[in-house]
Order: structure tokens, then sequence, then C-alpha cells
């Protein structure tokens, strides 16, 4: 019987840590549609007489597709993040293109779609 009710406490610690894990991953989403102390944001610049359509703008991070809402303008997590993204009339072969990022949280960036290659840039002003 002893042996049981340990097997029993063995399957009781192993679903609390899945449950917790869980958990904190959720919370370390890559991206956010709000403002959190952890998160840093991230506008998507056009050139002048350039137009983003639905398809456009920041379309993945860390592999995490966003959705077309948040294309424009998203909250990235801190830390180290690889952006995929799409640039207004621009044509991609085989997936978007993708920026690899140190993303400070609180900060602000915008990613260029100017010139080729695209850049995120950071913000001066807060």
């Amino acid at each position: 019987m002893s042996g049981a009710s340990s097997n029993v406490g063995r399957v009781i610690i192993v679903c609390m840590a899945a449950v917790m894990g869980g958990c904190s991953a959720a919370m370390l989403r890559p991206f956010s549609p709000e403002a959190s102390p952890n998160y840093a944001l991230l506008s998507l610049a056009v050139e002048k007489g350039s137009h983003a359509s639905a398809y456009d703008g920041i379309l993945s991070v860390d592999g995490a597709d966003v959705p077309k809402e948040l294309r424009q303008q998203a909250y990235v997590a801190g830390g180290s993040r690889r952006v995929g993204y799409e640039c207004p009339g621009w044509i991609t072969m085989d997936g978007p293109s993708t920026i690899d990022r140190y993303f400070e949280p609180g900060k602000r960036y915008r990613l260029m779609c100017g010139s080729k290659p695209a850049l995120i840039i950071e913000l001066d002003e807060p």
C-alpha cells in the first residue's frame, strides 16, 4: 500500500510542476497587445507614399504568429528576440524576413521599412 501512495505523491508533484511551468511560460509570451513593464513597444514605419496592408508589418516574434490587428504595433518581451516582418511592396521567398534584436523593456523601437535591409532602431524620446 505504501508503494501505491508513494506513486500517487510523485504523480501529484509532477502535475504541480507541469502546471507551474505552464503558468510561467504563459507570462513570458514573446509579444503582447498591451503595455507591460517587461515589454518594449515596436512600431512599423513605412516610406512616404507607401501603405501597409494587413499582410505587412510585424508577422512573428520568436516564431509566434502576430495577429493582423497587432502587425502595425506590438509590445515585444524584453531580451533577445527574432522578429519576422514583411515590408510594403517587398517580395520574399521561403517565408518572411527576420531581424534578431535585443529589446530593452520600457523602450520604444521602430521597424524601418525605408531601405533594404529593414532595420529596427531604438527611439530616443520616451
